[in-house]
């Protein structure tokens, strides 16, 4: 099987998780990895170049943000940030459908949760959300006996 791996994550746990699931894919499944990333992800944390097949890195940066007086520009600023990001989901978009991959399989982006490119890939997906969803996500927790 051959997978394509999205990864845009921090250092931290999610990207201690992926490295983990790549090294036991790679050695106890046998399937051939490439990963996809962005060019200012932290991928020296849990470095999982030494096996996957190819590690393609692309190159983005979002806008750098204003101060006061000038703070009301950074809504146009996120908006540019986010067009930026929506074109380099098609680039990556076109090397996971390139012929050979059986599999894309993305993790959160740093930014926006569901990275674009998972919009416009034809190739069979997994997305993996590591946490709920903060705006609007209300969880209702069920008590096991009642207040008294």
């Amino acid at each position: 099987m051959h997978i394509a791996l999205f990864q845009d994550l921090p250092s931290g746990g999610a990207k201690r998780a992926v490295h983990e699931w790549a090294r036991r894919l790679v050695s106890a499944y046998d399937a051939r990895m490439d990963i996809f990333s962005l060019s200012w992800s932290a991928n020296d944390f849990c470095d999982t170049r030494p096996f996957v097949r190819r590690f393609l890195r692309f190159d983005f940066r979002p806008h750098p943000l204003f101060r006061s007086p000038l703070e009301r520009l950074n809504r146009a600023q996120r908006y540019r940030y986010l067009a930026g990001w929506d074109r380099i989901g098609w680039s990556i978009d076109a090397e996971i459908d390139s012929p050979g991959n059986d599999l894309a399989f993305a993790n959160p982006c740093m930014f926006i949760y569901v990275p674009a490119l998972l919009a416009y890939t034809s190739v069979p997906s997994v997305y993996y959300l590591y946490e709920p969803f903060e705006a609007g996500f209300r969880r209702d927790l069920q008590r096991t006996r009642e207040r008294t």
